[in-house]
């Protein structure tokens, strides 16, 4: 190919580059030419090289006499060439690039393609823009190229000009006779004999769009005996290869790479933030290069200046920055359905990942138009889903819709002052579809999970900033809650003070409902065992209830019997047993006797009776709040549960440990399958069950209970809470126990 007489310039320069083992960068270096000058050169946009720009290429490149003079002699074809007349505007048209010096992370892509050329013959690659489809494919040319050795082709798709342009210029590339003539369908139907005729070659459509696929379905049907590859952000033909993001530690592992740095702290903070996008990666190197600083001033910069920094630093290898490469698509979805581009702007202050469609159509009605009558309508929904995903904007796999995180921040910072309204609508959509009072619906709770991350977003962009900051007050209290009752303590304190503080600033300090956030932190406080930090909250929520709601009202005998319970667990139980029967008079007479509310005082005054061994009076109230509970919120609930496991505790202190065992094996099962066996309100059951199995004689197996529980009890509380220390003693008894029976295996009767 090197010396044959045809050959035109700027293949011969390409071949004898390769050779050379050069990239243009390490050219251009090497002989003082811009690395856009080496490359419009190849590609022929600079048909008539001067014979010094020639001479220094040689010289860079050592060549010998011989190949120097093959150089020379293409260059002055390319310069005898008549004015008007064979060459192309473009005679470049169908030379691939050249591969990115930094390619990681996508061998098992790469093969993927490979497989399904062998069997298929066309794959279309295909994903988000930045993503990294033309770069896969490049990379494949360089890898694979010595199996096609008909040729290698790349033609530019994503307009039908571009597409119609560069396969009539392959003529020129084949050098076939109908190349002379200016009717460019001569040209192609001469391109498509030529490939029909041959086996051996890879055609590349690169970014074909969905203005020039029906040019592509017409002029490249199928039943071409070569390959084609299409790259795409529109998931077309059959045998496809989809792209996702880098994966964290590629992602980490590249930017040290490229920064030459060793600061992983930082390069991890980075590629998190850029959510493993190629395009973004290349874009933060190259930032780096021009701006002198390191990745970790780098990655302070991503938490103030994301959207900026994406209109930055444009990689030499690309056409545009990441924020360019996206707002085109924008444009098209709009032109397209508006619906659709109006869901991004929705979804673009949510999290990224999981965005339940289930709860997008439930909350429809609290959105704005032309989303409510689009999300109200499933079909109506499935098109504009999928018009995101054609444009690879979003990608919707059943229930739930992803958005690439830098797709968002590009999408919020384009609206400009709409940002506010668009936040709003977010907090809308989901104080709709959040269930409220998560602790009594623990079939809503798999929603709940799925909400939590979009809450969080919401009020990380300003949630109370828009017009709904009481709504968002409640979603942070209501995530809080459903935390609360999975024994997430750590991660629903914050939801809990956040929601108070929100409240303060929205009501004020003396409101009902800031008397409700006071309550519902100090309650937490309360199970995480910080009872001196609980109690002037629940004091000051009491004191709020009483002055502004009065004092028998329901939302008073709240703070008595929150305030009660707290008083029990400080030991202080007389106070406790008045508190507590205040309450269960107010809800008997505002909820009446048979109210699950009802039954929460019934369940939480035994208790207290318990405490003051006055076992005889605990038993009317346990039996009377469970027949509630199960009547009202079934057997298989959590709450009818934690009745079970009380009044079986209670039998087993009245020496009934057989009746005590039915009662503590079903309220153990029932909380291992709504909360799982790992929940710390699991574990204070199991040990209400081992201290039954005790009461039976059975030591070995009542240690084992008490040993699984408190490994949870000290994983989920820690080892300095009340209940761990008494888990932590209960076991030790159980062990001397049996220590004493002088045989650890054998059941022993009491």
């Amino acid at each position: 190919m090197a010396e044959e007489q045809g050959t035109s310039f700027g293949d011969l320069l390409r071949h004898y580059r390769a050779l050379a083992g050069l990239s243009q960068v390490a050219l251009a270096s090497r002989t003082g030419i811009s690395k856009e000058a080496v490359s419009m050169l190849e590609r022929g946009v600079r048909a008539r090289p001067r014979n010094a720009t020639v001479l220094r290429l040689a010289q860079a490149l050592r060549l010998p006499p011989e190949e120097r003079t093959a150089l020379t002699a293409a260059a002055r074809r390319a310069r005898s060439t008549p004015a008007g007349g064979a060459v192309p505007p473009e005679s470049g048209a169908g030379i691939p690039p050249d591969p990115i010096p930094h390619f990681v992370g996508r061998d098992a892509e790469l093969e993927e393609l490979h497989r399904k050329l062998q069997a298929r013959r066309r794959v279309a690659v295909h994903g988000l823009g930045g993503i990294g489809k033309t770069q896969l494919v490049v990379q494949y040319l360089h890898r694979r190229r010595a199996e096609y050795p008909d040729g290698v082709f790349w033609v530019r798709a994503e307009q039908e000009t571009g597409l119609v342009g560069d396969l009539a210029s392959l003529a020129w590339r084949l050098r076939l006779p109908e190349r002379e003539t200016r009717q460019q369908v001569r040209q192609i139907e001469a391109v498509l004999v030529w490939l029909r005729a041959h086996e051996r070659w890879l055609l590349v459509l690169d970014n074909v769009a969905a203005m020039s696929l029906d040019a592509v379905r017409r002029w490249l049907s199928p039943g071409l005996p070569g390959h084609l590859v299409a790259t795409s952000r529109t998931p077309m033909w059959s045998a496809r290869v989809g792209l996702e993001p880098l994966s964290t530690d590629v992602a980490r592992r590249f930017l040290l790479d490229r920064a030459g740095e060793a600061d992983a702290d930082a390069a991890l903070a980075v590629a998190e933030a850029l959510g493993g996008l190629p395009l973004a990666l290349e874009q933060a190197a190259a930032y780096l290069e021009v701006s002198g600083r390191d990745l970790a001033g780098y990655a302070g910069l991503l938490r103030t200046s994301l959207p900026q920094l994406m209109r930055e630093g444009k990689p030499e290898d690309y056409p545009r920055p990441v924020a360019g490469t996206w707002l085109i698509s924008f444009e098209r979805v709009a032109g397209e359905l508006p619906a659709a581009a109006a869901l991004l702007r929705l979804c673009a202050f949510l999290a990224p990942d999981d965005i339940p469609v289930s709860a997008l159509r439930a909350g429809a009605a609290h959105l704005p138009e032309p989303l409510r009558p689009a999300l109200g309508d499933e079909v109506e929904l499935d098109r504009t889903t999928g018009v995101l995903a054609r444009y690879s904007l979003a990608r919707r796999q059943s229930d739930g819709l992803r958005v690439h995180r830098l797709v968002q921040a590009v999408v919020r910072d384009a609206l400009g002052p709409d940002q506010r309204a668009w936040l709003g609508a977010a907090v809308r959509l989901l104080h709709a579809v959040m269930p409220e009072e998560p602790q009594l619906h623990p079939a809503l709770w798999p929603l709940c999970a799925r909400l939590v991350a979009h809450v969080q977003v919401a009020d990380e962009l300003g949630g109370a900033g828009t017009e709904e900051p009481a709504a968002m007050g409640a979603l942070m209290d209501r995530i809080g809650a459903y935390l609360r009752c999975r024994g997430d303590f750590d991660r629903a304190r914050p939801a809990y003070e956040r929601a108070l503080s929100i409240h303060e600033s929205v009501h004020g300090a003396d409101h009902p409902i800031t008397a409700d956030s006071l309550s519902a932190l100090a309650g937490l406080l309360r199970e995480r065992g910080e009872l001196a930090a609980a109690r002037p909250l629940q004091e000051r929520a009491l004191a709020i209830r009483e002055r502004t709601l009065g004092p028998d009202h329901v939302e008073t005998s709240n703070s008595l019997n929150n305030l009660g319970f707290l008083l029990r667990d400080q030991g202080d139980l007389s106070g406790a047993t008045l508190l507590l029967e205040r309450a269960l008079a107010i809800r008997e007479r505002v909820l009446g006797p048979e109210h699950h509310g009802t039954a929460t005082i019934l369940n939480n005054l035994a208790l207290v009776l318990i405490d003051q061994c006055e076992l005889a009076a605990a038993r009317p109230l346990l039996e009377r709040a469970l027949a509630i509970r199960e009547r009202t919120l079934g057997p298989e609930h959590n709450l009818t549960a934690e009745c079970l496991c009380n009044l079986g505790h209670l039998l087993t202190l009245l020496g009934e440990p057989d009746a005590a065992r039915p009662l503590l094996e079903r309220s153990v099962a029932t909380l291992r399958r709504i909360l799982g066996p790992d929940h710390p309100h699991t574990a204070r059951v199991q040990q209400r069950l081992a201290n039954q199995r005790q009461a039976q004689g059975q030591l070995a197996e009542a240690r084992d209970l008490h040993a699984d529980a408190l490994a949870t009890l000290e994983r989920t509380l820690g080892p300095k809470h009340l209940f761990t220390i008494e888990g932590s003693r209960a076991l030790r008894a159980v062990t001397r126990e049996l220590q004493r029976s002088g045989d650890a295996g054998q059941t022993v009767t009491s």
